[in-house]
Formats: structure tokens, C-alpha cells, sequence
């Protein structure tokens, strides 16, 4: 993803800005299960947040750069930011989880988020691929 926004920004700001970040992250990562290898099979938040922050960076800073323009993944990228925002809270809200289960009011609440996150992302993905295969159709069509 980071690839696809460093192509399509026009400005070579946003280009080396998009980059410079995603080596940082991806060294990071790369030198972090490298001195820590039994660390890449257990879930750690952090890195959802460290590569999934970034990509809503883009999607937003794209949005608003070509706003007056034609934009030819406007929708695409309207789509893929719903989708990162939702998925980046409910992985924010998930360590909830493990504050204290006697509280029954965090239990639900979180129950609450976890079922409105899943039948939000699964809207989300359903009209997502509604969408491009609209688009592939139109496409064929010209």
C-alpha cells in the first residue's frame, strides 16, 4: 500500500515522505524479529499500530491533496480508509479485553464494539467488492 500512495502522489514531497516512512517501518520490523525472533509468533499490537497508522495517513493526505481534481481511485480510496480507520479502533479497543473481566460493564462494552466493528467491516468489505466489480464491468464496457 505504501508503494501504491509513494506512486501516486504527484508532489515529491509526499513521495520521499511516504518512503522515508515506510523503510523506517519496515527496518524496524525487520531488525525487531531479527534480535527477537520468537516474538513474530505472538500478536503484538504495536505493530498493527506502527504499519496501519501510516496507510490512514496517506489515504487521508491523497484525499485531501487531489480533492479538487478527477480522482481515478477516489472511491477506491474512500473505501480503503473506512475500512483501515474501523479496523485500526477495533484493534485499539481490543486490548480492553484484558483489563479486569469482573467488570461486567467493560465486557459488555467491548462485546458491543466487537459486534458492531465486524458488522460494519463486513459491510465494508461486501460493498467494497460490489463497488470494483462495477467497476471492472464499466471498464470492460468502454
Amino acid at each position: 500500500m505504501s508503494f501504491f500512495y509513494s506512486n501516486s502522489f504527484k508532489v515529491n514531497k509526499w513521495r520521499n515522505l511516504v518512503d522515508v516512512i515506510s523503510i523506517v517501518v519496515n527496518l524496524f520490523l525487520l531488525l525487531k524479529y531479527l534480535f527477537f525472533p520468537d516474538d513474530f509468533f505472538k500478536f503484538h499490537y504495536f505493530d498493527i499500530y506502527l504499519t496501519v497508522f501510516p496507510l490512514i495517513v496517506y489515504s487521508t493526505i491523497y484525499l485531501y491533496n487531489d480533492y479538487e481534481e478527477r480522482q481515478e481511485l477516489y472511491y477506491a480510496n474512500i473505501g480503503m480508509l473506512i475500512f483501515l480507520i474501523f479496523s485500526f479502533v477495533e484493534n485499539l479497543t481490543w486490548p480492553l479485553h484484558s483489563i479486569s473481566i469482573e467488570n461486567t460493564y467493560m465486557s459488555q462494552f467491548n462485546r458491543l464494539l466487537n459486534v458492531i466493528f465486524k458488522y460494519v467491516g463486513n459491510t465494508t468489505v461486501v460493498v467494497s467488492s460490489v463497488f470494483f466489480v462495477v467497476q471492472l464491468y464499466k471498464d470492460n464496457k468502454q
